[in-house]
């Protein structure tokens, strides 16, 4: 019978060369499983994020944060913020090109 079980092994990633991230970065993602603090947005931008989701989310009234759950696959706004390229270049440090 064929094994239909994921493969659900951690890998950690040793990539040849990194754009945006550092070794240390790397090295805490392979450790801990993520990596952080980065900064993509300046203080403005994010003053606009949080505004934007304050009012996705007071729109949803008492489902609050979780009426929004997979927006970013229906709304330009969110899916923009997610695809920025520069929070995707950190990512492709991690996960390759594509």
């Amino acid at each position: 019978m064929l094994d239909t079980t994921p493969d659900l092994r951690f890998e950690p990633i040793a990539p040849n060369s990194l754009n945006r991230l550092s070794r240390s970065q790397v090295d805490h993602y392979n450790s801990q499983g993520y990596v952080r603090p980065f900064d993509v947005y300046d203080d403005d931008e994010i003053a606009e994020i949080r505004s934007y989701f304050g009012k996705l989310m007071s729109d949803k009234g008492e489902e609050g944060s979780y009426g929004i759950n997979c927006y970013q696959a229906r709304l330009a706004g969110i899916w923009d913020i997610v695809t920025e390229p520069r929070i995707l270049d950190h990512v492709e440090d991690i996960v390759g090109p594509n």
